[in-house]
């Protein structure tokens, strides 16, 4: 697995003189990565609740109609 650095946290780790800056970074740069992914994941499930309540509401529309008056 390639990992992502937050190149701005492993500066600001080394100019405070920590040891392990790289890795510290990297990690910062994986839940980035991580992050953005669990939010396109959220959009997705939360546009197809949206179209599933529009299809069930048309659904129940239509047989509303067809009920005799």
């Amino acid at each position: 697995m390639v990992k992502t650095m937050a190149s701005r946290t492993y500066e600001a780790h080394l100019s405070a003189g920590a040891d392990k800056a790289r890795g510290a970074a990297e990690d910062m740069g994986d839940l980035a990565f991580e992050v953005r992914v669990l939010r396109w994941m959220l959009g997705a499930v939360l546009a197809g609740m949206v179209t599933g309540f529009g299809l069930l509401a048309t659904m129940v529309f239509q047989v509303l109609l067809r009920l005799p008056s």
